[in-house]
């Protein structure tokens, strides 16, 4: 991947989100920190807790020393993916997820609040 090269971990996945927000038109700003641009990549993207979890990973893994406790890589793995697939939908003009989500279970509750009218009988039909 270009400009990847020689990144492994952390560095490597933070550097792929960059890029994916770039194309996405939100690239950082130079004097916005890493915890700056995620809380703002993540609000953007409806996905703050993922953001936050994976901006920490790489202020540990960039910043941090390395006896630090560190965030766990199953979680910072998983905030990952979510960012990358919530950022190709935004590229590819897709809805995000949790949108679609939302949408669905609106539409179920409008199924069910019809069902239930149709089953009421008004006093005045009886």
């Amino acid at each position: 991947v270009w400009g990847l090269r020689g990144l492994n971990g952390m560095p490597r996945q933070w550097g792929g989100i960059e890029r994916l927000a770039g194309w996405a038109g939100l690239q950082a700003a130079e004097s916005e920190t890493v915890r700056q641009w995620g809380t703002r990549l993540g609000d953007a993207l409806e996905r703050p807790a993922e953001a936050a979890t994976l901006s920490t990973a790489f202020e540990e893994a960039r910043y941090g020393p390395p006896d630090l406790e560190r965030t766990d890589t199953d979680e910072a793995g998983e905030a990952y993916r979510i960012l990358r697939n919530a950022l190709a939908a935004r590229i590819f003009g897709r809805r995000s997820a949790r949108r679609d989500e939302e949408v669905e279970e609106a539409e179920v509750e409008a199924t069910e609040d019809e069902s239930l009218d149709d089953g009421v009988v008004d006093e005045d039909e009886a």
